[in-house]
């Protein structure tokens, strides 16, 4: 069974922009002139200091989260279909607490995953490269910038859209692609297409990762949205709260 991450829990972005000057008399853009890897630093860093949601979409999954890190808090539920079998994953942070669910249909029921709870995650536990779909420690929650590493042939359309390839081998962090899917890609996950459309203030409205021509399950779709007042985030009603069994584990860490 695939895990987690491979779900679509992982985001895959990339940010830029360069912008021409504009005509004389119109309100110049807030991120005018601004060359293309400053542009891109700009709104990455936006990610790590600001609240927003988002929604999640890949060739199995749709999904929506929310980040706020004044409270260092995350959340996100993916559903989608692996192997044939429904399921949804969703998990919660915040604070050092940490919170998931898991519907997996007919397969964790034989496992022993009860669909209607939360299960109380110890951290330490947690021993898998990509155990958790989200890293509030890190850059940016979802690893938006951890896939960054290697982007080229940036350029703007126009005020607010970019266009350009990236390197999905070199992709880090909770959201890079899984090894299958590398594989499958090939040589052609070295130059994967994206298009990136940014707001009147420089910050991520859509990023869109298309490579439909060689895998379909690397295309990616997420939304940014509500920046500055994300959704609240809640942990479970504690009714619905049991600590997690050793198969919680297996699953987060990819044991089995």
């Amino acid at each position: 069974m695939r895990r987690t991450a491979a779900l679509g829990l992982g985001i895959l972005a990339v940010a830029g922009l360069s912008l021409t000057a504009c005509s004389s008399g119109s309100k110049p853009s807030p991120t005018a002139q601004v060359a293309p890897a400053d542009a891109l630093n700009n709104a990455l860093a936006q990610l790590k200091t600001t609240g927003y949601d988002v929604t999640l979409t890949d060739s199995q999954s749709h999904g929506t989260g929310s980040v706020d890190p004044a409270s260092s808090a995350a959340t996100v539920q993916q559903s989608g279909v692996v192997e044939g079998t429904n399921i949804t994953i969703a998990g919660t942070e915040i604070g050092p607490d940490k919170w998931v669910h898991l519907d997996l249909g007919a397969l964790g029921q034989q496992a022993g995953v009860d669909a209607r709870k939360w299960y109380h995650v110890d951290s330490s536990k947690l021993t898998g490269a990509d155990a958790w779909p989200f890293e509030l420690s890190g850059p940016d929650a979802f690893g938006v910038g951890e896939v960054l590493t290697a982007v080229s042939g940036v350029k703007a359309t126009d005020a607010t859209h970019l266009t350009g390839t990236v390197d999905l081998t070199q992709a880090t962090g909770p959201a890079k692609p899984s090894d299958s899917d590398l594989q499958t890609a090939g040589a052609a996950a070295k130059t994967t297409p994206f298009t990136v459309v940014l707001d009147d203030k420089g910050r991520l409205a859509s990023v869109s990762i298309n490579a439909d021509g060689f895998d379909k399950d690397l295309t990616k779709t997420i939304a940014f949205s509500n920046y500055g007042s994300p959704t609240a985030i809640n942990p479970p009603d504690a009714a619905s709260v049991v600590p997690a069994p050793d198969v919680i584990y297996q699953i987060l860490n990819d044991e089995g």
